[in-house]
């Protein structure tokens, strides 16, 4: 709406960029969240770059996870932001409390890290809280930090560390999605084997990140192929796809509730209540997509679809 209708102010964006190529009508704040385990993790920074050279006013908060919703503490941040900016633009008026119990909280943790020699960490934070006030409240001592921080060697080489892993993360992304039709389950069961190994025996946390983004892409992968094979009716194809999904994400219900619907399809109800029952174990929540859907609809008569039932119920509320 922003991009193609205007008059749209401000925006946050979790997990994804623009997804348009259209040019947008005006400019608009942007405020952008990624997981750091988040396959589009590389996007968003890709686009907060992008905002920086055309004059956006930007900001991209990362938090530990992958492609989900934030927690709380990250969307509050979100709305300081657009309420901060509000206040620069005079759009509302100035609440000096909540600027100085923020900025000084802010800064004592910044002096910490700083006092800790964690020089990245303590760059980036810089950055936010300068991002967040200036206009607002003296930043200038902060400026003259940040910019000797940022040729400071730490920082240089944490940098330089994160542009190759960044692109090492390109290159795996394009050889396994090259390889989901060319090879075999029995490659892709050593080969997520061999990255699952990379992450428990890593002690590099930025390369211990990256792998978990690339099976995290993989399983987004895996869905879209399955799914598509499913609805064209090439079942072979869908088993092969979804297979591949188990192993590179076995603890999401998805891959389950697609072989319940392929067991029903091939007119095994057993096999696909079973199934269902390890989808609903799973976590598997959505109880409307269930009780809609066509292909699931005799399973109803199933002697343990009641109990299911219930647990994908109770999944959903505990989501709530």
């Amino acid at each position: 709406m922003a991009i193609t209708k205007g008059g749209i102010n401000s925006v946050i964006g979790c997990g994804a960029g623009f997804g348009s190529q259209e040019q947008p009508r005006q400019k608009f704040s942007y405020f952008g969240i990624a997981g750091n385990a988040d396959m589009n993790l590389n996007e968003m920074i890709a686009l907060d770059e992008a905002l920086e050279k055309t004059g956006y006013r930007h900001y991209l908060c990362t938090f530990e996870g992958k492609h989900e919703w934030p927690p709380k503490p990250v969307v509050s941040d979100a709305f300081l932001w657009l309420e901060l900016n509000a206040m620069k633009d005079k759009l509302k008026a100035i609440d000096d409390t909540l600027i100085k119990n923020t900025f000084y909280r802010w800064k004592k943790e910044y002096k910490e890290l700083s006092d800790e020699g964690k020089f990245y960490d303590a760059c980036l934070l810089c950055e936010k809280i300068i991002n967040y006030f200036d206009g607002l409240t003296d930043v200038n001592s902060l400026k003259t930090d940040l910019s000797k921080l940022e040729v400071s060697s730490a920082v240089i080489k944490t940098k330089k560390h994160l542009n190759e892993i960044a692109t090492k993360e390109t290159g795996l992304q394009s050889f396994y999605v090259n390889a989901m039709n060319t090879q075999a389950v029995e490659w892709w069961k050593i080969q997520v084997s061999l990255i699952n190994q990379k992450i428990n025996t890593t002690t590099d946390k930025e390369e211990k990140l990256m792998y978990k983004r690339v099976l995290n892409y993989l399983s987004l992968a895996a869905y879209m192929n399955a799914s598509g094979t499913l609805k064209a009716g090439q079942f072979d194809q869908t088993l092969k796809f979804n297979t591949i999904y188990a192993l590179v994400d076995p603890e999401n219900p998805e891959h389950a509730y697609i072989s319940a619907i392929l067991s029903m399809k091939k007119g095994k109800q057993s096999e696909a209540i079973i199934f269902l029952e390890e989808a609903s174990k799973l976590g598997f929540i959505d109880a409307e997509r269930l009780e809609s859907d066509t292909v699931m609809s005799s399973l109803k008569q199933q002697e343990k679809y009641p109990k299911i039932f219930e647990t994908i119920k109770n999944n959903a509320n505990k989501k709530q």
